[in-house]
C-alpha cells in the first residue's frame, strides 16, 4: 500500500484513458496537489487513490482504539482508588476511631460510651507491646506500670544489648493466653485508651511484669519492683533507660 503511494507523490499515477485521451496528464493537471483528484472532468473529480483512503482509515481506527483504551483505563482507575480509599478508611477507623457506643463486645464487655470505673472489658485479644493492647475495638493500657517501647533496647551486665521492648510484648503475649482475660476499667488516659487492670486466669499480669523486671511501677506495685531489683532480674540485671525518658528521645 505505502509503495503505491511513494509512486503517486512522484506524480505517475496511471490516469484512466478518457483522462488521457481528454489532454490532461498526472504530472500538471493534479487539482491542489492532491494526487489522484482530477478536474474539470466531473466524473474523475472525486476519485482518489486507494492507498490514501486506506491511509487515512488506519489513522481513524487508531484514535478510535486510543480513545477506548483511555476510558477503559480510566474507569479501572477510577475503581481502583474508590477501592483503596476504602480500605484505608476502614483501617484508620480501626486504629483511631473511638469504639461504637451501641456495640456489645464478647462475654459481658461493655462498649466505649458506656464504660464507667469498674466496668469489665473482654473481647479477642490483640498484643501492642509490653503494657498496651486491643480487647475486641477497644484500646487498653495497662495500669499503674510502664514497659519498655517495642524497639527499646537494654544492655546486659557485660554491656552487650538485648531487645527488652521485644522480649516483653512477648511476655505479655504469654500472659494473655493464659486464661480468658479480663480488664476492670478505671479511666481514660489522654490518648482516649482505657486505663485498667487486667486479669488473665485470675492472675494481675501488670503485677507478673513489674515482678519479672519487664516493666517499672508507677507506685501500683512498689513491693513487686523491689523483690525484681533485689533479685536483679530482667530490666534490673543491666542497664537501661526508663520507656518514660525512652520516649523523650534519650537513648
Amino acid at each position: 500500500m505505502f509503495g503505491h503511494c511513494k509512486t503517486i507523490k512522484n506524480n505517475a499515477y496511471p490516469l484512466p484513458s478518457p483522462v488521457r485521451q481528454a489532454g490532461f496528464t498526472a504530472r500538471t493537471d493534479i487539482v491542489s496537489g492532491v494526487h489522484g483528484t482530477w478536474a474539470p472532468d466531473k466524473s474523475y473529480a472525486t476519485r482518489i487513490p486507494d492507498c490514501i483512503l486506506g491511509v487515512v482509515n488506519m489513522k481513524l481506527r487508531f484514535f478510535a482504539f486510543v480513545r477506548k483504551s483511555s476510558a477503559f483505563f480510566n474507569v479501572w482507575l477510577v475503581l481502583a482508588v474508590l477501592i483503596l480509599g476504602i480500605v484505608l478508611a476502614r483501617q484508620g477507623f480501626e486504629l483511631f476511631a473511638p469504639a461504637s457506643g451501641d456495640r456489645a463486645a464478647g462475654n459481658g464487655a461493655i462498649g466505649d460510651a458506656g464504660l464507667e470505673k469498674g466496668d469489665v472489658i473482654s473481647g479477642p485479644v490483640r498484643v501492642s507491646d509490653g503494657d498496651s493492647l486491643r480487647l475486641g475495638r477497644e484500646r487498653v493500657r495497662l495500669m499503674g506500670m510502664d514497659a519498655p517501647e517495642l524497639d527499646q533496647t537494654c544492655k546486659n551486665p557485660d554491656g552487650s544489648p538485648w531487645p527488652c521492648g521485644r522480649v516483653a510484648r512477648q511476655r505479655l503475649v504469654q500472659l494473655a493466653e493464659g486464661g480468658p482475660l479480663q480488664c476492670t476499667f478505671e479511666k481514660r488516659d489522654r490518648y482516649g485508651r482505657a486505663l485498667a487492670i487486667c486479669l488473665a486466669g485470675g492472675i494481675d499480669i501488670g503485677s507478673i511484669l513489674v515482678l519479672e523486671g519487664l516493666a517499672v511501677s508507677y507506685d501500683d506495685y512498689p513491693e513487686e519492683e523491689a523483690r525484681a531489683r533485689a533479685r536483679k532480674r530482667g530490666l534490673w540485671s543491666g542497664q537501661f533507660i526508663t520507656p518514660r525518658n525512652w520516649r523523650r528521645g534519650q537513648r
